[in-house]
């Protein structure tokens, strides 16, 4: 449930979705050292349907497709 709670966290407006402006909020509390076109470009990347909100399962498929694959391929490694 890692991707849910950390949706929920990001969700700061409790709309149910992400805009770039909850999205840009949580990546300032939390990674200060990422620059704003950065936050952008990875909101888009996410925004798989381009229609400037990450609904939960945009942003469910993004976290397994990306950040469990980089996990496993980090446990491979070890």
């Amino acid at each position: 449930m890692p991707v849910q709670i950390a949706f929920t966290h990001m969700d700061t407006s409790n709309h149910g979705f992400l805009t770039l402006h909850d999205f840009h909020q949580s990546f300032a509390r939390l990674f200060c050292a990422i620059n704003n076109d950065d936050i952008r470009a990875l909101f888009n990347e996410i925004d798989s349907d381009g229609n400037g909100i990450i609904k939960y399962e945009e942003f469910e498929t993004f976290y397994n497709e990306n950040y469990v694959k980089k996990l496993g391929n980090i446990e491979k490694e070890r």
